[in-house]
């Protein structure tokens, strides 16, 4: 029988390569997926054993993403389902504040100054005229 080779920086422990890191990898993360170990436990079992074979950093780490990779494939939802349903939108409202300052505007001011007050607030320019418009209609009557 041949003797097994050692690693130099670890007394008696013998020296294994990648495919046998693989194999060690893959019980680890079947013994997961059954639910006898968890999630920590697996991975650090295998960093361990892998650093005190004396595999490098990379190599170990590419065999543990591809292994728990393959055994661990999120499940993405179909494209046509939303994540999340999207908040229900509240339409803007000009507030009082707002029309308050408008008809001080209005009273005071010049037609010139109205209307960069109004370039001033977009949002408001519509729900404003409509206010213009209808008390414009009640002085009328």
């Amino acid at each position: 029988m041949p003797a097994v080779p050692h690693n130099p920086d670890h007394n008696n422990v013998p020296t294994f390569g990648l495919d046998d890191f693989r194999e060690y990898v893959e019980i680890e993360a079947f013994m997961h997926d059954n639910g006898w170990v968890d999630w920590h436990h697996a991975v650090d079992t295998c960093e361990w054993a892998g650093e005190l074979w004396g595999l490098k950093v990379e190599a170990r780490q590419a065999v543990m993403a591809e292994v728990f990779g393959r055994f661990h494939e999120p499940e993405m939802p179909p494209d046509d389902i939303p994540l999340a349903p999207e908040p229900p939108r509240r339409s803007y409202r000009t507030p009082q504040s707002t029309v308050d300052a408008f008809w001080h505007v209005v009273r005071s001011e010049t037609t010139d100054s109205i209307a960069e007050w109004l370039a001033r607030h977009p949002r408001d320019a519509d729900h404003l005229h409509k206010l213009w418009k209808a008390k414009a209609c009640s002085t009328a009557a």
